[in-house]
């Protein structure tokens, strides 16, 4: 697999604009099927690579997440992904959804339009794209095709 020093990529900071509202996406990993715990970033890869096929897409856009506790699902405490889309075309986000919820159901949720703060750490870069093609961390300096 081709790998690229995480230098070389030009978008891979979170613009976090005050101003600027963002869907985000959660999937409640607690729930998922044992099998899929360790497996789950395939749900979010699999659709990222269709999207690019489908649009011929060339710009660059990065997957970025948090890990935290949630009561979005039932009210029941729960261990959740959330997910943000920076710089894609805005059909992005409403493909990645409907794809992911087709495979997961209930267990994944959209929260409308949040806003995200400059004070809000946490926020790690788990998938790339660029030159058509979505790349993910290896460690802290290189990334490799998925």
């Amino acid at each position: 697999m081709p790998k690229r020093n995480m230098k070389t990529l030009h978008n891979p900071n979170l613009v976090f604009n005050d101003r600027t509202s963002v869907p985000i996406l959660e999937l409640n990993i607690n729930k998922l099927p044992e099998e899929h715990r360790h497996d789950w970033l395939r749900f979010i890869s699999q659709p990222t690579k269709e999207w690019l096929r489908k649009s011929k897409y060339k710009g660059k856009g990065t997957i970025w997440i948090i890990f935290s506790p949630s009561l979005n699902f039932n009210n029941e405490l729960t261990q959740s992904i959330f997910l943000i889309c920076q710089g894609f075309k805005e059909d992005f986000f409403g493909f990645l959804y409907q794809e992911v919820k087709s495979e997961l159901g209930n267990l994944v949720t959209c929260l409308d339009q949040m806003t995200i703060h400059k004070e809000i750490d946490g926020w790690n870069a788990i998938l790339h794209v660029e030159q058509g093609r979505v790349w993910r961390p290896v460690d802290a300096e290189e990334w490799e095709e998925k």
